[in-house]
């Protein structure tokens, strides 16, 4: 959706600040005045500033240098600029944006200013073409070799590392082949070592997630003798922290539990490297919001490929079925069997039951303690990959919230369809039409 223009902007600032005085250096509402109005006008100044790229993104960074999160302090900051506004005598947008944008920097100075850390994280991977980087706001992720980067790994300090980690956990075994393995190079942006940490490793779950669908859409791993086993063998085990080129330290993953051949090098070949690349390019081009969904998916996709027990994997998949469906935000589980239906319907009807009976098969192992087969998780992984598909082809174009309302609407049979069509013509009919105004009692 379009930003108002300018002038669109003052008419709401200044429609703001008549209904407002100020009283011990704070706006209060006069008492004529609705707070109703002076709400919903607020509310949609909000609204309106956050479609403005350049001001979405600084608030964005100012809640990362800060660690923000609540939606509510972009109330706050907001009435800070009209208090000051309103204090000055200042009343259009341009002037608004000048000591918002003051306001901003002021607070990012008062906190701990970031660093840039390195990790580097050996994957057992080999690749026959270049992959693209994976950028966002605070991080880029790259495939490195270890030829690169050999003298920035301090062997010793490594190897001091890893012996640490064992006697802290006997059952920790690391077997990393380094001069096989390909490097996943991520630059982080942050205030701690611990913050990076985290950050790298969910961008770490992003791309194996994008590479296990990739190379595995469509298709799974059956084991007919003895333990079941994952779906896409990648194992990422240690994770080493630079700052510049000095070495600082080793993080040790979970995996580091099971016992890992050092021989296990997955090849990923020259005909995975369109739609690998196209899969990259399409998250670095999406807003904030989409990337955001996209990791959640990915990174849930990718711990159920990797994971080798079957009932976890199955609940890290479906997990990631949760995103890519929107009922996470939507809050309605039951949502799901009724969108995966509604996109399986026409390709194999017969998806349509199967996603009805995964979605008993995880309530009856929630509840009653039911048993999950590799079978169930194998069909799940398939449903995962075609709403992925459908997510990435038919819905590229899309918002997020425009997403949430073509899955609602697909679930709809086709008279519901049109009873809502004449529904939205009437509303646009009645915003041409009507010229009322709300008045408050």
């Amino acid at each position: 959706m379009e930003k108002l223009p300018d002038n669109e902007m003052s008419k709401i600032i200044n429609k703001i600040l008549d209904l407002t005085y100020i009283h011990e250096n704070k706006l209060e509402i006069r008492k004529d005045k609705s707070l109703f109005e002076f709400e919903t006008y607020l509310s949609l100044l909000n609204y309106e500033l956050l479609k403005d790229e350049n001001i979405s993104k600084k608030i964005t960074d100012l809640k990362y240098c800060t660690m923000i999160s609540s939606d509510i302090n972009n109330f706050e900051l907001i009435l800070d600029v009209l208090t000051e506004l309103k204090t000055k005598n200042l009343n259009n947008y341009n002037e608004f944006k000048n000591i918002l944008d003051l306001k901003i920097k002021s607070l990012k100075s008062e906190f701990k200013q970031y660093t840039l850390y390195e990790m580097y994280i050996p994957l057992n991977l080999k690749t026959e073409f270049t992959i693209e980087k994976i950028k966002c706001r605070n991080f880029c992720a790259e495939i490195v070799k270890y030829r690169k980067i050999k003298g920035i790994i301090n062997q010793p300090k490594l190897n001091e590392s890893i012996k640490k980690a064992h006697e802290i956990d006997p059952q920790c075994e690391i077997n990393v082949n380094f001069d096989e393995s390909e490097f996943l190079k991520i630059t982080v942006n942050s205030q701690t070592d611990a913050h990076a940490c985290l950050t790298a490793r969910k961008i770490q779950n992003l791309f194996i997630g994008m590479v296990a669908y990739v190379i595995t859409k469509n298709s799974s791993y059956r084991t007919l003798k003895g333990p079941t086993e994952a779906i896409f063998p990648i194992y990422p085990q240690i994770m080493i922290e630079t700052i510049g080129t000095q070495f600082v330290t080793v993080f040790v993953g979970d995996i580091t539990r099971k016992r890992i051949p050092k021989d296990c090098i997955i090849p990923i070949e020259k005909f995975y490297e369109t739609e690998l690349n196209y899969l990259i390019q399409f998250y670095n081009s999406k807003r904030p919001d989409i990337q955001k969904k996209l990791e959640e998916i990915f990174t849930n996709y990718a711990c159920g490929v990797y994971q080798d027990k079957k009932t976890d994997s199955f609940f890290n998949l479906w997990v990631a079925l949760e995103r890519a469906t929107m009922v996470s935000d939507i809050g309605k589980h039951d949502m799901i069997p009724k969108i995966s239906k509604a996109l399986f319907n026409e390709r194999n009807p017969l998806y349509a039951h199967v996603i009805e009976n995964l979605y008993t098969v995880r309530n009856n192992f929630i509840h009653e303690g039911g048993s999950i087969s590799q079978y169930d998780r194998n069909a799940l992984k398939y449903c995962v990959d075609n709403l992925i598909e459908f997510l990435i082809k038919e819905l590229n174009s899309y918002s997020l919230n425009e997403i949430k309302t073509i899955y609602e609407y697909l679930t709809k049979n086709g008279n519901n369809l049109e009873n809502i069509q004449k529904t939205i013509e009437h509303v646009i009919e009645l915003k041409k039409n009507w010229k009322g105004e709300i008045s408050e009692k």
